[in-house]
């Protein structure tokens, strides 16, 4: 018997062939496509319902998911052809599995940036909701280096890291040095007031250097762009820096957004509080450098200089300059209002 695995009001995907009533074993590469495929439909429904009242987004939704069914099918007989397979489970090879669950995934991330506009280009987040890991979806996964957990700024117990001032957590490589743009977004809180470096997010310089952090006790964010012709060991950073000190233990909202041949620019609390206008330079890169960190800077010898002492949360990291909506939007997500 056939049990039919079904998307999108009755649209068949996948199907998975049973003998003699039985389930057959999957490997791992099917059952993450099965997995897939089902977020798929739980995102679209979810779509669904919040427009069930508009006839027309209901129409064209339907129409762009069954279009995209056809492109997914034709691009699997492109890559795959004679094999008909993509609507049996059980004869995926694991190739062709991973293959269709990439397709899906791609599909279910643009679905789900019209349920949220937070996660358009959002390669990264870290909610640091009892780990380290990345809820966006693209398994970025970081690795904590003895920070602890603590309250966030709402009191939740577990949901934010305390960084003791010896403290770490490495994160990949997300972005390229010749990226058009970039966000870096986190909460933060210091223990105490001085006139130091720390470091909240560190770009490494494996594939183009970053920063968002404190310089002297002034919050900024950089940039380090390759001048052609000049070693990459050259220092040539651009950088957005306040005036201000962040008061100790009290919390602050931070956006550093880059957009490439334009502006370098800072956030606090929603509100604009520096901007540079930067050149059409890539970020400096070296495959032997230093990786990307929060909490301090990557390399072993300048790190003791710029760790972080007091709370870090909510980092998100983005392959795009998010606009000033998006920005208040996350400022006041969970009903923050600043006080």
């Amino acid at each position: 018997m056939k049990k039919s695995i079904l998307i999108l009001s009755g649209l068949l995907v996948i199907g998975t062939s049973f003998a003699h009533g039985q389930r057959p074993m999957m490997s791992n590469a099917q059952a993450a496509y099965v997995k897939a495929d089902k977020k798929l439909n739980e995102v679209y429904k979810q779509l669904h319902t919040r427009h069930k009242s508009d006839a027309v987004f209901i129409k064209n939704l339907k129409n762009a998911q069954r279009s995209w069914i056809k492109f997914r099918n034709a691009e699997f007989k492109m890559n795959f052809p004679g094999n008909n397979s993509q609507y049996e489970i059980s004869t995926l090879t694991n190739t062709q599995a991973e293959y269709l669950t990439n397709l899906t995934e791609e599909r279910t991330k643009k679905l789900r940036v019209m349920l949220d506009p937070t996660l358009d280009g959002l390669v990264a987040y870290y909610p640091f909701h009892g780990n380290a890991n990345d809820v966006s979806g693209n398994r970025n996964n970081g690795i904590n280096h003895s920070a602890i957990l603590t309250n966030d700024r709402f009191g939740h117990k577990k949901s934010a890291y305390q960084f003791t001032g010896y403290s770490s957590i490495t994160i990949p490589e997300l972005f390229s040095a010749d990226c058009r743009a970039f966000t870096f977004v986190a909460w933060v809180k210091k223990r105490a007031p001085d006139q130091a470096n720390h470091m909240v997010i560190y770009k490494g310089t494996i594939q183009g250097e970053a920063t968002m952090n404190i310089t002297n006790g002034r919050m900024g964010c950089g940039v380090n762009l390759h001048e052609p012709g000049t070693l990459i060991s050259t220092q040539n950073w651009y950088s957005a820096v306040t005036t201000d000190t962040l008061r100790p233990n009290i919390d602050y909202f931070l956006v550093g957004r880059y957009t490439k041949g334009q502006k370098l620019e800072l956030f606090i609390n929603g509100i604009l509080s520096a901007s540079i206008n930067v050149p059409e330079l890539d970020m400096v890169a070296d495959p032997s450098g230093v990786y990307s960190t929060i909490g301090t800077h990557g390399h072993p010898s300048i790190a003791p200089e710029y760790y972080w002492d007091g709370d870090i949360d909510d980092v998100r990291i983005y392959t795009k300059a998010i606009p000033d909506s998006i920005v208040q939007i996350l400022y006041h997500e969970g009903g923050w209002t600043g006080k």
